[in-house]
């Protein structure tokens, strides 16, 4: 029980659960009635453009 516990927060602070995050909110949020959620793909390529899309220095 606590090993699977330890998993689940160890996915949690790794990022390595964001798409299953994803799908949960997808799915209780009304906004998103008549459309489908992103693919996996399609998911880690937009966090990836969103994370490498920025000014990444200080000054």
């Amino acid at each position: 029980m606590w090993i699977k516990n330890l998993w689940k927060f160890l996915r949690a602070i790794s990022g390595d659960d964001a798409y299953e995050v994803y799908l949960n909110n997808f799915s209780k949020c009304t906004n998103h009635l008549n459309s489908n959620p992103l693919s996996r793909k399609d998911f880690y390529s937009q966090k990836l453009q969103q994370k490498w899309n920025k000014i990444n220095r200080c000054c």
